[in-house]
């Protein structure tokens, strides 16, 4: 199952521990693993998923033409010896696709995008404006030295970013918007103060956490995976604009 109108189909009319399963499918796609590995990720017991796949059966063959929405590889093929379940990168776009999206995370979407323009053009209060007073600025374990909290300190780790960079430039490449929480995949473009040196990849991938629309926590992951599963991988996408 490949159109994204039949996943958001199969993805209303499923059970709710398959909604889950999707969930945890559309966090990591293009990684086959056996089902023992997602019951684990999910704290499933084993042979949930067997069951799940089993339970909705009769919704995949009477409406969907047998079509699954995932894919699945017996142990003759499998290089675990196992069965192995994934999604390809368009069907976990579509499942993030078929998750609710109320207006409030709409709004978070919008903030979150403001947030990094404002930055951009180097507006800290612009940036702030929406800060809790003692959120949390999270960099990635190699840099947690890095981390701090509450607006003031994350000032002055800006400030020290331009002392050290030229010019620095975030581009979000996609929004992910799953209410609460909003990931970006970013593009990080920038030139180093005196050496030079040009920066061109996807660095940091940030997720920005909200209560009743107040940021209260900004976090950065090295991988672009890791920050969809840090939403729940079950979520709606949305283009930078």
């Amino acid at each position: 199952m490949d159109a994204p109108d039949d996943i958001a189909r199969f993805h209303d009319r499923c059970s709710d521990l398959m909604r889950e399963l999707l969930g945890e499918l559309a966090g990591a796609p293009e990684r086959p693993r056996t089902f023992g590995q997602v019951e684990d990720a999910l704290g499933w017991p084993r042979r949930r998923i067997a069951s799940v796949l089993g339970g909705v059966a009769h919704l995949r063959n009477t409406e969907f033409g047998g079509r699954r929405p995932y894919r699945l590889q017996d142990e003759r093929a499998s290089q675990s010896g196992r069965w192995e379940i994934w999604m390809d990168a368009g069907q976990a776009r579509a499942a993030r696709s078929a998750a609710y999206s109320g207006p409030m995370s709409q709004e978070n979407v919008r903030r979150t995008g403001d947030f990094i323009a404002a930055y951009n053009r180097r507006d800290f209060d612009a940036a702030m404006q929406h800060f809790d007073p003692e959120i949390d600025w999270v960099l990635p374990e190699h840099q947690s030295s890095d981390s701090c909290r509450g607006p003031e300190e994350i000032r002055r780790f800006w400030l020290g970013l331009d002392e050290t960079f030229e010019e620095l430039r975030l581009d979000p490449q996609e929004f992910v918007d799953a209410g609460e929480r909003v990931a970006v995949r970013l593009r990080f473009y920038g030139r180093g103060r005196g050496s030079g040196a040009e920066l061109d990849t996807e660095m940091y991938h940030q997720v920005t956490t909200f209560e009743d629309g107040t940021m209260v926590r900004i976090e950065y992951f090295d991988a672009w995976d890791e920050a969809l599963r840090a939403v729940g991988g079950a979520s709606r996408p949305r283009e930078s604009s």
